[in-house]
């Protein structure tokens, strides 16, 4: 138990309205039920479960954003204060910390994976966070918090939390969407994206109005992905999260992916280090297409961004930002060559080398890999293989003296490339887990 819990008669009082303070357990319930079948809303729903546990309560979406506060006065909280009040921030006021502390302790994760409420003391509050997932059908959409400030959190409130979750779920269910229902504009950019969408320049420019939305005139689409499935669980957050970077942009979720539609009138270098601020911080992957001209031509540049991603994780699949710009050439062959073996263009060099390695087992072929994927860099490559830069010079003369090639060519390293992407390709078709 909290020894930061203030027993104030008056503020209690608040609270235990209408003889709710004298209500036993299934007494609670019913209240609740009953507010449920009225048709009461989200928001009457939380006031009168605040009231009833004698704490204040707020509900969020998976990003750990507010969708619903009780109407509890009196808390001196900086938790409750920054979802109370909406205020805009650059990533590096006292939200910012606060929403980098809840995701980086796990109590997201602990929440959305625990069957019962997860208890958390952060260093921004005196109190203690008592959290509860909330599940439509078997997708859980946010969770149910409770501040232990005013009233002791008990076994009898564990369940009651619970069966307020429950109630809370069958609210949202009406909401269409819950994960992205706070986001007006998420339906015309779902519909943007599909790839034969009906809509006409003048519908949009209808839509667009109505939503209060405005479409940049040259914009790049980001798609930021997850690494590990697991990141899915703060795909919402992270939105958010880069969000703050690119504040004049658009974004939604759609299934595995982060979408960001940003305004051109930043270069493509300044776009990249903002990417970067944040990429560095978490297991993701980004695309970037190329200029789009109209939102109407989004589908295609959705289509460049997962390319650019898709393409550059065969050769640098330790890069976290891909431009299509760099990856459209070795786009274009692969969808030209998908029916032809991946062996059928190797050049001549490079089968060479592949010829030497398998004769002499020695690695030339992964040394060769490895020092185009670090953008022939020698100290790079060097560590990478973890030998000393003077081995990684006799090793690439000797690359070319099988190949009898110079690797400062560039037609001759761009020959290399695309063999070892098609390379690649035959391990991937064969399973081969070298390379």
């Amino acid at each position: 138990m909290s020894n930061c819990i203030g027993f104030n008669s008056n503020i209690r009082n608040f609270f235990l309205e209408k003889g709710e303070k004298s209500m036993g357990l299934s007494e609670k319930k019913m209240l609740l039920v009953d507010a449920l079948l009225s048709q009461k809303g989200l928001q009457e729903l939380l006031n009168i479960a605040s009231r009833i546990m004698g704490n204040p309560m707020f509900v969020t979406d998976r990003s750990n954003h507010a969708i619903a506060v009780s109407d509890t006065k009196y808390v001196e909280d900086i938790g409750w204060n920054m979802m109370k009040i909406s205020v805009p921030d650059q990533g590096l006021g006292v939200r910012d910390a606060c929403l980098e502390e809840i995701v980086s302790s796990g109590a997201l994760e602990a929440t959305f994976r625990s069957e019962h409420p997860y208890i958390q003391q952060f260093s921004f509050s005196t109190f203690r966070y008592v959290s509860c997932r909330i599940i439509l059908q078997t997708l859980v959409i946010g969770q149910l918090v409770m501040i232990e400030c005013f009233n002791a959190y008990t076994d009898e409130e564990e369940e009651l939390l619970m069966f307020v979750a429950r109630i809370l779920s069958e609210e949202m269910r009406h909401y269409g969407n819950p994960r992205m229902q706070a986001v007006p504009y998420y339906g015309i950019i779902t519909e943007l994206l599909e790839r034969n969408h009906k809509i006409s320049e003048n519908q949009l420019i209808s839509r667009t109005a109505t939503l209060g939305i405005k479409f940049p005139l040259v914009s790049r689409l980001i798609l930021i992905q997850p690494v590990l499935s697991e990141m899915e669980m703060q795909l919402f957050y992270l939105r958010n999260l880069f969000l703050q970077r690119f504040p004049d942009s658009l974004a939604i979720t759609k299934d595995a992916y982060i979408v960001m539609i940003v305004d051109n009138r930043q270069d493509i270098g300044t776009i990249c280090r903002k990417l970067e601020f944040e990429i560095k911080r978490y297991r993701v992957q980004a695309g970037v297409s190329s200029l789009c001209y109209s939102p109407l031509n989004l589908s295609t540049s959705f289509l460049q961004a997962q390319a650019a991603i898709n393409t550059g994780r065969k050769f640098s699949p330790d890069d976290r930002i891909y431009c299509y710009a760099d990856w459209a050439t070795l786009h274009m062959v692969d969808c030209a060559c998908q029916n032809c073996p991946p062996e059928t263009f190797y050049s001549p060099k490079f089968q060479r080398l592949l010829t030497y390695d398998e004769v002499n087992h020695t690695s030339y072929t992964e040394d060769l890999m490895t020092y185009l994927a670090k953008g022939k860099n020698i100290m790079q490559t060097a560590e990478c293989l973890h030998i000393h830069k003077n081995s990684m010079y006799y090793r690439l003369a000797k690359i070319e003296e099988i190949c009898e090639c110079s690797l400062k060519d560039y037609q001759t390293t761009f020959e290399m490339q695309m063999a070892i992407y098609f390379y690649r390709e035959r391990l991937l078709l064969n399973g081969d887990k070298q390379g």
